[in-house]
Formats: C-alpha cells, structure tokens, sequence
C-alpha cells in the first residue's frame, strides 16, 4: 500500500477520555449481498387426476390456487409436489412401498381419486 493511499484512509477520532484515537475508514464498500428470490420450481409426480393436474405437470411460480385447494379435501397431494431437481429419485421412491410418496399414492388410491 503507497503511503498516499494510507494517509487517505488513516483519521483521527476523539477516545472521549482527552486524547486522540486512530480510526482506520474502509476505502472499499462492502460487498452486497445477494439473496436467492428464485421461486422453486416443482414438478407433481402423482397419477393425472380429473379438475386438470396432470402428471408430471410443471410448476415454476407456485401451485395455483386451484390447485392447491384440493389439499383441503386430499391432504396428500401436497406430498406429491417435489423440487424438479429431486424428479429422478422421486420417480421411483412413488413406486416402492415404505417411501412417503407410495403412501401417498395408495391413500389416493383408497380414496377412489385414481
């Protein structure tokens, strides 16, 4: 560092005790920060069902309304919406039983929807 630019930057500031304090000013911003506002992207990996969700259907602004408002009726469909980036895994975890999208689908299934 030149002893201009370290002139530039040094100060001083009262100790609130008489004397003089060295204060040292940042010469550079800080960095900002940057905060992920991307919506996640979501893929529905159940069976089609009547009222227009369709298998594999892809949802990149959320779940409409709509749709969301047959979670009241059949609360097991919230389950059956997962991240685009877990589709593989979740395409055979809704085909082996003990995994929470198997049961999901069979509760479905019980329920006369599919």
């Amino acid at each position: 560092m030149s002893e201009n630019l370290k002139e530039e930057t040094m100060g001083t500031a009262n100790d609130g005790k008489g004397g003089k304090a060295e204060q040292r000013r940042q010469t550079t911003p800080p960095a900002p920060t940057v905060e992920n506002k991307e919506p996640e992207h979501l893929i529905y990996i159940g069976p089609t069902l009547t009222g227009g969700l369709e298998e594999h259907a892809l949802f990149i602004e959320g779940i409409p309304v709509r749709v969301a408002k047959r979670f009241e009726e059949l609360p097991e469909l919230k389950e059956l919406f997962i991240p685009v980036t877990d589709f593989p895994a979740g395409r055979i975890d809704i085909q082996t039983p003990g995994t929470e999208f198997y049961a999901a689908l069979q509760s479905l299934k019980q329920k006369g929807v599919v």
